[in-house]
């Protein structure tokens, strides 16, 4: 049996890049033996679960601590670190595959599995920022030697869309993997809907500045200023202290609004598929995605879905409309209300077959054993 070494973004917590290892995980572990690479010493969401198909947690440390600046210099120094740490690995253990998820400090990994004789390296991008463009000098050089290092020695670069491709492999040429759903899971014939009179919104994701939930509070406020009795639901989870400083204000701005009972947070452990079936409508109003899976699950439960226009229409298998932010809260407020009037927030059948588990895992199956280049 073949062996693959995940390498993490930093954890194994539940959020959408951990998804995809985990679904890769659960559907191919009868082919292959999978371990991965964290960089945090705290047990995380999946950590059980992973180990509970055979594999192994291996730990990198990094620096944790608060200290902003001492946070920055790390990024630069810690190569070394890095490079003698997964090489040791490496050289301890037998792998056949290494599948890197950790952006441009892949190209420390894939060099060290490259000198050790890895025979399939790769490298798979998640999001779609320009990586180069909005940073310090030097920064920008250091990203870019990072990105040619990384491209020299993986042997398939690997996305969730092109928008995920382009920003980071540029005019090199990738494999687009769309991310899976699992269907029988999120089905919308298995789960109960309790009649609601409210208008009943939803977003899923992390509490950041990117994954914007305040500008689905703000639509939230637009309609209830409007007179409609709506409810917003918000499922995510802190994953650093930007993030939680993020929540932080969130909860401010909802206590000076008024707005306690309007919106409901949940863990990143709720049971999405059976709070998706008790909504009316999804919102994104992220600024950058590379293929959002809680939007594909949306469609998957027939939810209509209002995107921003940065993401991928790569993204939309029938329910999604591509609103600007620039529009302001107010006009995705009026979309709203003329789909609830005009009878568009019902349930629907979308065509969501391009992201089946069955499609997606023979790609993986073909990728591990190097049919994939």
């Amino acid at each position: 049996m073949k062996r693959v070494l995940f390498v993490a973004y930093n954890d194994l917590e539940n959020g959408g890049l951990q998804g995809v290892i985990m679904s890769i995980v659960r559907n191919l572990s009868d082919k292959f033996q999978f371990d991965i690479i964290s960089f945090s010493k705290k047990t995380s969401y999946y950590d059980a679960e992973f180990c509970m198909y055979g594999g192994k947690k291996i730990v990198i440390s990094l620096y944790s601590g608060t200290n902003i600046l001492r946070k920055r210099l790390d990024y630069y120094i810690r190569a070394p670190y890095l490079y003698k740490s997964i090489k040791r690995i490496l050289t301890e253990n037998q792998y056949d595959v290494i599948h890197c998820n950790n952006d441009l400090e892949s190209a420390i990994f894939l060099l060290a599995a490259r000198r050790v004789g890895i025979p399939v390296r790769i490298i798979h991008s998640h999001v779609s920022y320009e990586r180069f463009s909005n940073l310090n000098p030097i920064r920008r050089k250091y990203a870019r030697i990072l990105q040619k290092v990384m491209i020299e020695n993986a042997t398939t670069l690997v996305a969730c869309s092109q928008a995920a491709a382009k920003p980071i492999f540029e005019k090199h040429n990738s494999k687009i993997i769309f991310n899976a759903i699992n269907q029988e899971r999120f089905n919308y014939k298995k789960y109960p809907c309790k009649e609601h009179t409210t208008l009943n919104l939803l977003q899923v994701g992390s509490y950041s500045e990117n994954k914007n939930q305040k500008f689905t509070i703000q639509i939230l406020e637009r309609l209830i200023y409007g007179g409609i009795e709506a409810r917003l639901f918000l499922i995510g989870r802190v994953i650093d202290n930007a993030s939680k400083a993020y929540l932080d204000n969130l909860l401010k701005y909802i206590e000076m609004h008024n707005l306690e009972k309007y919106v409901y947070i949940y863990p990143s452990n709720a049971n999405i598929p059976e709070i998706m079936q008790n909504v009316d409508c999804f919102i994104l109003p992220s600024h950058r995605e590379g293929l959002p899976l809680a939007l594909a699950e949306a469609q998957t439960m027939g939810l209509c879905c209002l995107v921003s226009d940065s993401i991928t229409s790569e993204s939309d298998c029938g329910g999604c409309t591509y609103l600007s932010l620039d529009m302001g809260p107010e006009v995705w407020a009026g979309e709203i209300m003329q789909k609830k009037k005009a009878g568009k927030l019902g349930r629907c059948e979308y065509d969501v077959s391009k992201f089946s588990i069955d499609v997606v895992m023979k790609e993986y199956e073909a990728l591990y054993n190097g049919d994939l280049v």
